[in-house]
């Protein structure tokens, strides 16, 4: 070793740099030490590896339900349901427009439904009432799902806002996030 820090620091690096190469693949990254006149090589961790567990990866099984609970606020059982109103206003306007005889309705006032108006307000209202449908849907599978959350919970020992906190970087639990964020901090801690 010589007395001058400064260049033998260079050098010293120098060295380093043409002892390890080709030794290295392009982005590799390695810590070199020396301890106890030994020379160590570590590869240190990757920012990936120091991330804390997700919840898919810490309880499976908690993962698993709540994906089946984010699901049907997505798709609710019977949404299909709703398109029976657009249908059925599809039908009625073919039907005015064919001339076909109605139940309940005479050929003058047929002849009188037979306007642009009354088929822009159908289709409107055939929406309107697919919508509702689906959200009465979506709040009935919530009703059934949110008491079987809390059980869960309990029986994970998790509250509302420790699940809020697991799912909020989570893209394929957003629904369920949403759903929780709406009810409120009681949302699933009411006993």
């Amino acid at each position: 070793m010589t007395d001058d820090p400064a260049g033998s620091s260079e050098d010293r690096v120098q060295a380093v740099r043409t002892a390890l190469d080709g030794v290295f693949e392009e982005g590799e990254v390695f810590l070199v030490a020396r301890q106890d006149d030994a020379v160590l090589a570590l590869v240190p961790r990757s920012p990936a590896a120091h991330r804390e567990p997700s919840l898919a990866d810490s309880n499976p099984e908690l993962y698993g339900r709540l994906l089946s609970f984010d699901g049907r606020q997505v798709d609710p059982p019977g949404e299909p349901l709703g398109w029976v109103f657009v249908l059925a206003a599809v039908l009625l306007v073919v039907a005015l427009e064919a001339g076909w005889p109605l139940p309940g309705i005479s050929p003058e006032d047929a002849a009188t439904l037979h306007s642009w108006w009354i088929y822009v307000g159908l289709a409107i209202l055939s929406f309107f009432a697919k919508a509702a449908l689906t959200g009465a849907l979506r709040r009935l599978a919530w009703l059934g799902d949110s008491a079987r959350l809390q059980s869960l919970l309990r029986r994970e020992g998790l509250d509302a806002d420790a699940l809020k906190t697991a799912l909020k970087d989570n893209d394929k639990l957003g629904h369920l996030l949403a759903r929780l964020q709406r009810e409120g901090a009681g949302a699933t801690s009411r006993g």
